[in-house]
């Protein structure tokens, strides 16, 4: 133990003393609390846990999001396209029917296609399926028929006894 000056006073005290007994002034800085050492895993261990954790959760939740949500889609566009191609065929009956009308043809006469198109304003290969079939007016007597929905009768139920997939029988070949 030596004996040091005291800055404040310049009276002689201990290198050990923490305040100078002449004076009061402080020596030593006062102790620093010396930290328990812990116990468990550091934090960021902690963190890659949870993270781990975390991640396969929020990809399952999007999946199952992803699973419910698609199929919506696509019927809602399948329900588009249907509601699209009726009226188109609504468009062409109507032309059909003005040409009778305008012109006398009886039941089972083939209007021919320049008349529907003079009716229509445009031609009828300008009326597209959304769905990629074609328009067929038909004669005076049937409906217009779509290759993919059917006529506009069918286009409500979603059968379709133009489309080629169906046999005689009337089921879809698989």
């Amino acid at each position: 133990m030596a004996l040091i000056e005291c800055p404040e006073c310049k009276q002689s005290i201990s290198s050990q003393a923490a305040h100078c007994s002449h004076c009061g002034y402080q020596i030593l800085p006062p102790p620093v609390p010396v930290r328990a050492n812990r116990q468990g895993m550091p934090g960021w261990v902690i963190g890659l846990i949870v993270t781990a954790c975390a991640i396969p959760v929020v990809i399952f939740m999007i999946g199952l999001f992803a699973a419910i949500a698609v199929p919506s889609f696509i019927n809602a566009r399948t329900r588009s396209q249907t509601a699209a191609c009726q009226n188109n065929l609504r468009s062409l009956d109507t032309a059909k029917q003005l040409a009778v009308l305008d012109h006398g043809y009886k039941a089972g006469d083939v209007i021919p296609e320049t008349e529907i198109t003079n009716n229509l304003h445009r031609a009828i290969h300008s009326l597209i399926c959304p769905a990629g079939g074609s328009y067929t007016p038909g004669t005076v007597d049937e409906e217009p028929a779509c290759s993919v929905h059917g006529t506009l009768s069918d286009a409500g139920r979603g059968s379709s006894r133009n489309s080629p997939d169906v046999e005689k029988t009337g089921t879809p070949e698989r």
